[in-house]
């Protein structure tokens, strides 16, 4: 049987600061990486914080969103579950966790309850 090496990535996100906390999952990428890692998981709304109330329209993503496009991008030879607050393209908001692998979006996963 084959294994794999999952790394859990603890961070405290800072709230409502999208981009700083975009810039440590890639840090935290490129440490899995480095430590062999298969699999990278992120904790729920790591990319925004957690108590956002009000932020949440400011800080949500598309799935098209280019930001989102990098951080796929920085995933090669690993895999990672990154989560955010999705903005539909009916522009309804959800937290969502994502699958990102290979530089791709695999899969979008939205909170129901």
């Amino acid at each position: 049987m084959q294994s794999i090496r999952v790394a859990l990535a603890q961070l405290a996100p800072t709230l409502g600061q999208l981009d700083r906390n975009l810039r440590r999952h890639h840090e935290l990428l490129e440490q899995a990486r480095a430590e062999k890692a298969n699999l990278v998981v992120f904790p729920e709304l790591g990319l925004t914080g957690y108590q956002l109330q009000d932020l949440a329209a400011e800080v949500s993503l598309r799935l098209d969103d280019p930001r989102l496009a990098d951080l796929a991008a920085a995933t090669h030879d690993l895999s990672a579950v990154v989560s955010f607050v999705e903005e539909s393209a009916d522009h309804r908001l959800f937290i969502a966790a994502a699958l990102l692998e290979d530089g791709d979006i695999r899969h979008v996963h939205r909170k129901l309850f």
